[in-house]
């Protein structure tokens, strides 16, 4: 498995000045010597590993394949942006209950798919094309995520797609892929 972490960031003037007046509020000095100035180099150090840890626990946790653990629909996209509540470029899709148990999305790639060549959903259009024209419709690679809420999300793009939207990708064992 290859694991593409975000680039490293440098800290910004704003981020710097508010560590400094830390440093400067518990030792006193902004000029340094002596016992006070290693007590603000293990502090800004102390502060930098913080920061860098909590990144990539961060990244970690987003490059975590989760399980999809609401059943009930799952979100074709038609583009990659996450949109707000039920507003997001794409169609939400949900599959009949038998009547042992509710209703569950099953195989959400491979519908999404579906709409996606019947020209239903087409790149750069936010909603569904009610009659699409005939022949065939391009299929994008189409990337299975779980979103925070732990419903399915497949969005057209790289296998990377789920981490630079702050998603988890889907994980195998899920019902839905």
């Amino acid at each position: 498995m290859i694991i593409d972490l975000p680039a490293v960031r440098e800290l910004s003037e704003q981020r710097r000045a508010q560590i400094l007046q830390a440093v400067t509020a518990e030792t006193g000095s902004a000029r340094f010597g002596g016992a006070r100035r290693r007590v603000a180099i293990t502090a800004g150090v102390a502060v930098g590993l913080t920061a860098l840890g909590t990144g990539a626990a961060a990244a970690v946790d987003k490059l975590q394949a989760r399980p999809v653990t609401n059943t009930q629909t799952a979100r074709c996209y038609s583009e990659v942006v996450l949109g707000h509540g039920g507003d997001f470029p794409g169609t939400s899709i949900s599959q009949a209950g038998t009547s042992r148990g509710p209703a569950q999305v099953r195989d959400a790639l491979d519908v999404c798919a579906s709409l996606w060549a019947a020209g239903i959903l087409q790149a750069g259009n936010p909603s569904v094309v009610n009659h699409p024209a005939s022949g065939p419709h391009v299929v994008p690679s189409l990337v299975a995520c779980t979103m925070r809420d732990g419903s399915a999300a497949i969005f057209p793009g790289p296998s990377d797609t789920c981490v630079r939207l702050g998603l988890a990708p889907m994980a195998a064992s899920s019902t839905t892929n």
